[in-house]
């Protein structure tokens, strides 16, 4: 089965495409989670690709002023060579805890941001109901229900949007350890002098809200069928990622 299938199968081609990062260069994929840490480590990585260049880092969000380029750029063929177990190119991604994930995608881009696109796809689950008025017990009741390739990409269950059962990753970071992490990452896939001076010189922080989910865990989960909820769709995240299956 070709790449842009299996990673199809579980997601969009348009959040493929977007989520995808590749660096010719330098010969490594950085697959981005929604929600786990993805400014911070697209602002690295693109300062490491400006890096003794002319160029600074834009926007690290919208991916037209990325220095990696996506898959669509590619031939399915070079696509495969890159994704194959044993190639020169390392596949990298960074995960996070699904309970603080889902509740940092409600603060976030549903109570506090009602008109993102995460939103507006929740308003059309709900037949036009959406922020406030959306309850977190009712949204994860709802995303919950939905398949990988139709959820959205902020809640989409983390190891079908990587296809882990297909994709071997040289590299999973986690957004709890993310300073530590970011160094292994950049040592991986770059040379440990300049990871050094990048840590040092980049600004991190580029989250765009900051919602302190982690410690929100209690006060949110209250309801014990939520809890199961989660942990029953998301249990391959929970397993595969090693986090645990309790709230603290």
């Amino acid at each position: 089965m070709a790449v842009r299938e299996i990673f199809e199968n579980n997601k969009p081609r348009k959040d493929f495409e977007i989520s995808t990062h590749i660096s010719l260069k330098n010969k490594y994929v950085f697959v981005q989670i929604s929600k786990a840490a993805s400014s911070n480590v697209k602002s690295l990585i693109q300062a490491a690709e400006f890096h003794g260049t002319p160029w600074n880092v834009t926007n690290v969000n919208d991916k037209w002023y990325s220095p990696h380029i996506s898959p669509f750029q590619i031939s399915d063929e070079f696509l495969g060579e890159i994704f194959e177990k044993g190639s020169d190119f390392k596949i990298t991604t960074f995960v996070r805890n699904p309970f603080s994930r889902l509740l940092s995608c409600y603060l976030h881009r549903i109570v506090a941001q009602p008109e993102s696109p995460s939103n507006k796809v929740l308003k059309r689950l709900t037949g036009g109901r959406g922020g406030r008025d959306v309850t977190f017990n009712e949204f994860i009741e709802i995303i919950c229900s939905q398949n990988s390739v139709d959820q959205e990409a902020h809640w989409r269950c983390q190891s079908d949007d990587l296809a882990v059962d297909h994709i071997k990753y040289d590299f999973i970071g986690k957004l709890e350890n993310i300073d530590h992490d970011l160094g292994e990452l950049l040592s991986l896939i770059y040379n440990k002098e300049i990871a050094h001076q990048l840590i040092k010189k980049v600004k991190l922080d580029m989250s765009p809200m900051k919602t302190n989910s982690s410690e929100r865990l209690l006060e949110y989960y209250s309801d014990k069928s939520t809890v199961d909820c989660v942990l029953n769709r998301y249990e391959k995240d929970f397993l595969q990622f090693n986090y645990s299956m309790q709230l603290n």
